[in-house]
């Protein structure tokens, strides 16, 4: 199986910051190291109504309670179950405008977020179907159309999988929906987020890490990937993660490393 490189997997998780173009990429997406000054221009994309942070924060809290009821309905309707995490904490959406959209406070749109959850990926396929119908139907005005979609369980690759749709209220606000899925769920509270913690915090500066610390890096990229994969074949049959593969995975020699890297690491 071919290997990616460290560049590669960098300038992958920028594209999916909306960064570079699609038909190639910058010199600065090259190089593993971006700095925030490397002068890229985000590609267009869906953009809020409102610009300013105050603006987007004040529209989110009077979106939410009707958001909340669109999505309760859907689940309803789909045999869901609903979770809604509040709105994002100031401090974490200016990391993310400051880190991922290069001050641009319009590209924020996930201030407003809920999730769905689903026995089977059919059934979170079918609840996808469902919104797509709402947002084309005229008599129904509580969503004027879906501002995007990833159907990362079409994706090739391995991590967390779901399908995340962003979707226009009818009040111009852009709120997100994610469509999860029980077993890769329960992958991501048995090891698999903490895997991904330790990924993401030493990824930024990878280069700067010894040989043995990449290596280390590289080894828990294929650990996530494991960890997901078999929990997505479990999703496919609307099965669930068993005590003894999640009892396999936190005894796994490379789960151990992981957690003393979280120590190190301070993540």
């Amino acid at each position: 199986m071919p290997t990616t490189t460290i560049a590669e997997q960098a300038a992958k998780k920028a594209r999916s910051k909306g960064l570079g173009s699609e038909e190639g990429l910058s010199d600065s997406l090259k190089d593993p190291l971006m700095s925030k000054d490397s002068g890229i221009t985000p590609l267009a994309g869906v953009r809020q109504k409102e610009s300013s942070l105050d603006g987007l924060r004040s529209a989110a809290r009077a979106t939410e309670g009707h958001f909340m009821d669109v999505i309760m309905g859907i689940a309803g309707s789909t045999g869901g179950k609903t979770s809604f995490p509040g709105l994002k904490k100031l401090k974490r959406t200016k990391e993310k405008i400051s880190d991922d959209y290069a001050g641009e406070s319009g590209r924020v749109t996930d201030l407003v977020r809920g999730s769905i959850t689903y026995q089977s990926i059919e059934a979170a396929e079918a609840a996808l179907a469902q919104i797509e119908a709402l947002a084309q139907d005229e008599a129904f005005k509580s969503i004027s159309g879906i501002a995007d979609k990833k159907q990362r369980f079409k994706e090739a690759g391995g991590g967390y999988k779901d399908i995340n749709v962003k979707i226009r209220m009818g009040n111009g606000m852009v709120a997100e929906v994610q469509l999860a899925v029980t077993a890769i769920n329960q992958a991501k509270h048995e090891g698999g987020h903490a895997v991904y913690d330790v990924i993401r915090t030493m990824e930024p500066k990878l280069t700067e890490y010894t040989a043995e610390e990449q290596a280390d890096y590289a080894e828990f990229v294929v650990f996530q990937d494991e960890i997901y994969a078999t929990a997505t074949d479990l999703a496919k049959s609307g099965g669930e993660v068993s005590t003894d593969q999640a009892s396999i995975w936190k005894t796994d020699p490379r789960m151990l490393k992981v957690e003393a890297y979280k120590a190190k690491l301070g993540v």
